[in-house]
């Protein structure tokens, strides 16, 4: 019961995570899965029994379980079988699916996000033909939100050997996650849509239905000047619907043309619509389609990820007739550890991206590493073995982590500029189940902080957006410091649905779009150590060039800051978090 209620709580996490991803990046809806791995047909029916009851999660999911095992009935076999090839199907109800080993190889499916295995599986090939099913990534490629393109298993003992020989040997995506003794219905999520004050125009709330969820909005009197808000407002975001650019002004002017009276209305409204809205230049860093490698870095090799095991090199013959077996040693002769060293080192030379002259110092090291890693730790006999056996996959995993280590030189964007309105969009997010929003200006307990992601903060008066979230205690104090500031005229923290910079390897997300008087912050607030990280630094580039191009366009100039979070407390003001973090070309 433990596990199952386990499994389901991480089902619903995920399913939450789906929907927030499939909202902010306009893509379609994934609807997750849980398998449950049975002993037998008659712990099946008991496991089906207990997860359809009140007990568990008070029926909710009576209507969305299914099993499938051999000995069923033609008609419960056709049902479950028809069910399980439409679970991918955004109508299909299913949400658990109960199984006894019978489940076809052919059954692919890349919506398996939680398997609770509650049987014996002392089997390798059953463990990894169960956990398998969940590798499929459902929109194609990873998408970087670990919560999309991470499957889960709620393991018992013989799992967690298996896993932790996985974690030792080829599935080294293996990771843990303990959820602890102490949860709490908090620790359940809810959705809540984070909307911009822009989006208050024209609306009635007594008209409409109330959110809980949603901060009411006060009644927008139906005013002269109310009206022309609301039609410069509609104007606008057709406009942007439409692939046209154009200013807020020059969307009024065009709305005047036949309503000259309206002029001085139309006037009022765009300073309204300015005082919520940021002006921000709609650049496209085209990512280079060839970046140049300066050099390698000097690393030391991560031998965790090396092939830990022998592969069994007798031969074993059967004698059809009597059904004896025979055994011989393939492998006679005496480890020639120097000869599996050349090996490994000429595969790498196949590969065509790394100069081998330029290198040769690095990759010998790396490959010295290696086989003194596999002789240290197995001796020379099975040293020889993995290598012989294991050669394409050592020398792959070595390249990976060269061309992690690889410094780009003159790496050129294309950029395309497009100036005009720019339209705050509503983005989805998550945060504890019983959550109440919270004072932004009210500082957590210490051992509040670290549940920060889950909390949700209003009362801001210079922010775009009602509420907000924050990924640290920095950031919220932060936005304290950008609330406090006399200079700071609005500001909002971006989601991937409203402000993203392209970078080498993806979409750059910075913390902070602040506006003052004289210019416009893009301001990232970074813990210590990670300033340095090659990451980092390669996203402020990234994030430096925009800054620069969108300078060009601009009525204001852009400036980059990245805060160290050591540097955020109560007597930091902006004035002197510009001046001491800007970074420049």
């Amino acid at each position: 019961h433990l596990k199952l209620n386990d499994g389901i709580f991480l089902h619903e996490q995920v399913r939450l995570a789906l929907e927030e991803y499939a909202f902010n990046t306009h893509k379609p809806q994934i609807k997750p899965f849980m398998l449950v791995v049975a002993e037998n047909k008659a712990h099946a029916d008991a496991l089906e029994s207990y997860i359809c009851s009140s007990e568990f999660r008070n029926g909710q999911y009576a209507d969305k379980t299914i099993k499938v095992y051999s000995g069923q009935t033609a008609e419960e076999e056709a049902l479950a079988i028809g069910q399980l090839l439409e679970i991918e199907k955004p109508g299909n109800p299913v949400e658990i699916v109960i199984h006894v080993n019978t489940l076809s190889e052919g059954w692919d499916v890349t919506n398996l996000y939680t398997i609770v295995p509650l049987r014996a599986a002392n089997s390798v090939n059953l463990v990894e033909q169960s956990i398998g099913r969940g590798l499929r990534l459902p929109y194609g490629k990873r998408t970087g939100i670990p919560e999309v393109d991470t499957v889960k298993v709620v393991s018992h003992d013989n799992y967690n050997e298996v896993i932790k020989a996985a974690k030792e040997g080829k599935l080294l995506m293996m990771k843990e996650y303990i959820i602890g003794d102490d949860k709490t219905p908090d620790d359940e999520k809810k959705k809540v849509i984070l909307t911009p004050k822009v989006d208050d125009i024209g609306k009635h709330p007594e008209k409409e239905k109330a959110s809980a969820e949603t901060p009411e909005t006060p009644e927008t009197p139906e005013t002269p000047e109310n009206t022309a808000l609301s039609q410069l407002k509609e104007a606008a975001d057709e406009a942007v619907a439409a692939g046209k650019v154009q200013t807020l002004q020059e969307t009024a002017g065009k709305l005047t043309v036949d309503q000259p009276e309206t002029a001085s209305e139309m006037a009022k409204a765009v300073q309204k619509m300015q005082q919520i809205t940021i002006d921000i230049p709609r650049i496209f860093l085209e990512k280079p389609a060839q970046a140049i490698v300066k050099c390698y870095a000097d690393f030391s090799l991560d031998t965790s990820e090396l092939p830990k095991y022998a592969v069994d090199d007798r031969l074993q013959i059967t004698m059809i007739r009597t059904g004896k077996k025979r055994v011989f040693d393939s492998q006679k002769e005496q480890p020639d550890i120097p000869f599996a060293r050349q090996t490994l080192l000429a595969r790498l030379l196949k590969f065509n991206d790394i100069d081998y002259d330029e290198n040769a110092d690095l990759i010998q090291s790396l490959v010295s590493e290696c086989v003194d890693y596999l002789q240290k730790n197995h001796g020379d006999v099975i040293a020889c073995n993995i290598l012989r056996n294991d050669t394409e996959e050592i020398a792959n995993n070595i390249h990976r982590q060269i061309n992690n280590h690889a410094v780009y030189d003159n790496v050129e964007y294309g950029v395309k500029v497009v100036s005009g309105y720019f339209k705050l969009a509503p983005h989805c997010v998550s945060v504890s189940r019983n959550e109440k929003t919270r004072d932004y200006r009210i500082a957590l307990p210490e051992g509040e902080k670290g549940k920060i992601r889950s909390m949700l903060f209003a009362g801001f008066s210079k922010c775009l957006y009602h509420q907000q979230k924050f990924d640290s205690d920095p950031e919220r104090e932060f936005s304290r410091i950008l609330e406090d500031s006399e200079e700071v005229i609005k500001w909002f923290r971006p989601a991937l649905s409203n402000f993203v910079i392209a970078w080498l390897k993806g979409n750059y997300q910075p913390d902070f779009i602040v506006e003052t008087t004289d210019a416009k912050y893009i301001c990232e607030v970074k813990a210590d150590n990670e300033l340095t990280d090659p990451d980092v630094t390669a996203k402020m580039d990234a994030a430096l060039l925009w800054c620069k191009r969108a300078s060009e366009s601009d009525a204001k100039p852009w400036i980059y800051l990245l805060i160290p979070h050591s540097k955020v407390s109560e007597n930091l003001e902006f004035s002197g978090a510009k001046a001491k973090f800007r970074k420049e070309l």
